[in-house]
């Protein structure tokens, strides 16, 4: 599969690596795929997204969602119309632990750093979007749209920031 990817893609699959080596975690999950993403202010993906998402409040909002245990800017609104207020909660049991306590533990390092099934599903869906197109290379903008498809934290986290499938899709790149 590795053998379709264009350059650049190429690059943010390396650069997703060394996002998790420097985080210290043992998996290359799609949270790393997206910073590798968003590394470049100018890149595809700041393009496709209009230039709305820098790296800086992509990484805000993943730590956000982190925090709230994975759920969506949506989740959380339909919790707030029930009267529950996630963020008062979560920080209502943090005051009672260490700083940091919920964020998802990180596991040890390793020299080889597999992926995740999160991040495995997004490299599987972006080879779906180029198939459906009946293109031949998988690039950054197939990249994203795995990311946007996938419905797991990332999809919410780009949701929350205004990133919609259908608007990357119809962008041209």
């Amino acid at each position: 599969m590795f053998e379709r990817f264009t350059e650049p893609a190429r690059r943010v699959v390396t650069a997703a690596v060394e996002e998790s080596q420097t985080a210290g975690d043992a998996l290359v999950d799609e949270e790393h795929l997206a910073y590798a993403l968003f590394r470049d202010p100018d890149g595809t993906a700041s393009r496709l997204c209009g230039g709305e998402v820098t790296l800086d409040r992509l990484k805000a909002a993943f730590t956000a969602a982190n925090r709230r245990g994975g759920l969506s800017d949506a989740d959380t609104a339909a919790l707030r119309e029930l009267g529950i207020d996630v963020d008062a909660v979560v920080t209502s049991f943090e005051s009672g632990l260490d700083p940091g306590r919920l964020l998802p533990p990180r596991k040890p390092a390793r020299r080889h750093r597999p992926f995740s099934k999160a991040a495995k599903r997004v490299l599987t869906l972006a080879l779906r979007e180029v198939v459906s197109r009946s293109e031949r290379t998988l690039g950054e903008r197939d990249l994203l749209l795995g990311l946007l498809r996938n419905r797991a934290l990332a999809a919410g986290v780009f949701e929350g920031l205004g990133v919609r499938y259908a608007d990357v899709l119809a962008r041209p790149v």
